[in-house]
């Protein structure tokens, strides 16, 4: 198990692949803005977001890349304000359960693997003069928020994006 923990606006860097055997935890101790930038981080448990400052809406999360790649299932779970970096599903087996509301401001990758979207809602927003890819795969989603930054926004849908709850943008 791993914990990322920043203080205030600091900001981590991961170095290539930093494989996680069990679950990531996201989270700041004080007030938000934290980073993380680099590679990617490989994980086989669940992914939670513990702070509802991680990262910031107009500079974004950083550019590292939390890739679920676990054969058995797995959680993303996220309150409505802590923002999760790029975010690549590449399941080979198990389910990935989505919970409470992850509010994504990187990339959405979805390459393979089941995803049960439950109640939640997948928010999906691009930070200032970022672009954001959304590659939804063939998976229904409960929820959806996608958010742009005004006229700095540039958000793609790669593929058809399933939505069985409602879907909202703005």
């Amino acid at each position: 198990n791993v914990v990322i923990r920043g203080y205030g606006s600091s900001e981590q860097e991961i170095s290539g692949i930093m494989n996680v055997g069990g679950d990531l935890e996201l989270g700041v101790t004080a007030y938000g803005e934290n980073k993380l930038n680099g590679g990617v981080i490989a994980v086989k448990g669940n992914v939670t977001m513990t702070s509802a400052v991680f990262g910031n809406h107009s500079s974004g999360p950083g550019n590292v890349t939390i890739k679920l790649e676990g054969s058995g299932a797995q959680t993303l779970a996220g309150p409505t304000a802590g923002h999760f970096p790029n975010v690549t599903i590449d399941k080979p087996a198990g389910r990935l359960t989505l919970s409470g509301a992850p509010y994504i401001v990187g990339n959405w990758t979805h390459m393979r693997g089941e995803v049960a979207a439950g109640t939640s809602t997948l928010i999906l927003a691009c930070a200032y003069k970022v672009p954001q890819s959304i590659t939804p795969g063939p998976r229904a989603y409960n929820n959806v928020i996608i958010r742009g930054f005004g006229q700095y926004s540039s958000q793609e849908i790669s593929g058809t994006m399933n939505v069985s709850g409602n879907l909202e943008l703005g």
